[in-house]
């Protein structure tokens, strides 16, 4: 081995401890981008995979269910329709009750032997915006859809999961229309409130009887 002078051999130590430090630096910075690649891709994935559930939530759906009508009758078969455009919830017949065709027989979570040929004639339609719906302590099939109207839908499904398919779907066509309203109707400004609130008290009293 050549003799090397002190001062250089010390130059070359440097050298070398600070390549291996460029060398781990290069190591660590490299492993920060590929976890903040990842991170971001994953992010992604998951943002695309929720946009497509939103939008899955707001497609027309349709399909058996069965109706607590009342208490003679008790549960009947209805085939329901959901659309999230309208915002109506609407149910018919089996088609033996009431002919009309069978074209809703698109997009059904299930179909029984009562509606084999299709729905019959619609028997009932409710909108959807202010409506609450409430999974039943029942049983794991029943739901209950309370509609702004006063109407009441107690409805069952062929299983807990059928039940849950329904109730998130009616769930994400409410907050859709609730939204839309509560967008074209703002709140009222403190300033309009507190106007309305003096001119109704400074409003004469209503004389009696005359209500």
């Amino acid at each position: 081995m050549a003799w090397l002078p002190e001062a250089e051999a010390e130059r070359g130590g440097h050298w070398g401890r600070d390549r291996r430090k460029e060398d781990r630096e290069r190591g660590r910075a490299f492993l920060v981008l590929v976890t903040l690649v990842m991170a971001s891709s994953s992010s992604t994935v998951e943002a695309d995979a929720a946009g497509a559930g939103a939008n899955s939530m707001r497609r027309p759906h349709a399909g058996q269910l069965s109706k607590f009508t009342n208490v003679v009758k008790g549960w009947q078969p209805r085939w329901f329709v959901l659309d999230p455009e309208s915002g109506r919830l609407e149910y018919f017949l089996p088609k033996s009750e009431g002919g009309l065709g069978d074209k809703l027989t698109s997009h059904h979570s299930s179909s029984g032997s009562a509606f084999a040929h299709g729905p019959g004639k619609s028997r009932g339609a409710q909108h959807l915006a202010g409506a609450v719906v409430l999974p039943s302590d029942e049983d794991s099939q029943t739901f209950n859809v309370n509609f702004a109207s006063g109407e009441s839908f107690k409805l069952r499904g062929a299983n807990a999961r059928e039940r849950q398919l329904w109730v998130d779907r009616v769930r994400a066509v409410v907050q859709l229309h609730d939204a839309a309203i509560a967008q074209n109707n703002p709140p009222l400004s403190h300033a309009a409130a507190s106007i309305l609130r003096h001119h109704e008290q400074t409003m004469p009293p209503t004389p009696p009887g005359a209500r």
